[in-house]
């Protein structure tokens, strides 16, 4: 099996020498990206599995933009400061790694984005106000939306391990639908303290229930408080 090849675009000298190191003794092959003009040439040129990327590069040179509008799915991870910056990267689905920097951070976050083979998402995500919700009967809550997903946030006292598969109730909306588990991660600055996030994939084997989600989403896209979906309700 070929060793997976990873992308590294940073400024900093002796970050990205460090990265590089990590990912090379990692067992994966490394490709640093030092021709910074060209960014955008080059992660369409070369056959890269993810991108390290520094959070300056990322939104002076619109990187968001370029790895969503590529064909193929790669995942991205962002180094920088903690800011507001966090959680523009995280809700378009991609992950960030405060500074400093440490090994063991940037390993466990890419073995989980190539390990995860996420679907590339053909819609945005919708963030929303904290949804109140239950998985597998347990109190949660929805953070975000999108036609494809959802991302959602299990409080710290009721954390649990998730199955590949479980069902997700919206009482306000009446509606239960049945989700995957894509990716589970800790903490973050955006969530209470030993909470847990999870984001997880609409299962495409209920059509019946499509309509009512994607009702769901669009609601959320107009800035509606509540749809009734009584008429498509699957408690």
């Amino acid at each position: 099996m070929s060793r997976p090849l990873i992308a590294v675009a940073s400024p900093l000298p002796g970050e990205r020498s460090a990265c590089l190191q990590w990912l090379e003794s990692g067992g994966y092959v490394v490709l640093p990206l030092l021709s910074l003009n060209d960014l955008a040439r080059d992660l369409e040129r070369y056959p890269f599995e993810a991108l390290v990327a520094d959070a300056d590069l990322v939104f002076s040179r619109g990187l968001l933009r370029v790895m969503r509008d590529l064909t193929i799915n790669r995942p991205l991870m962002v180094i920088g400061p903690e800011g507001p910056g966090r959680a523009e990267v995280e809700i378009r689905g991609s992950s960030y790694l405060a500074r400093p920097l440490a090994r063991e951070m940037l390993m466990l976050s890419l073995a989980l984005s190539l390990a995860e083979g996420r679907p590339a998402r053909r819609s945005p995500r919708r963030v929303v106000p904290r949804l109140p919700a239950l998985i597998d009967g347990v109190p949660a809550f929805m953070l975000d939306v999108s036609y494809e997903g959802m991302r959602l946030e299990i409080p710290g006292p009721r954390r649990l391990t998730l199955p590949p598969q479980f069902t997700v109730s919206l009482p306000l909306f009446n509606l239960a639908v049945t989700a995957k588990r894509v990716w589970v991660n800790g903490a973050t600055p955006s969530t209470d303290a030993g909470a847990m996030q999870c984001g997880a994939a609409i299962s495409v084997e209920q059509p019946g229930r499509a309509a009512a989600w994607r009702a769901l989403v669009e609601s959320q896209r107009s800035g509606a408080a509540r749809i009734d979906l009584t008429e498509v309700s699957y408690f």
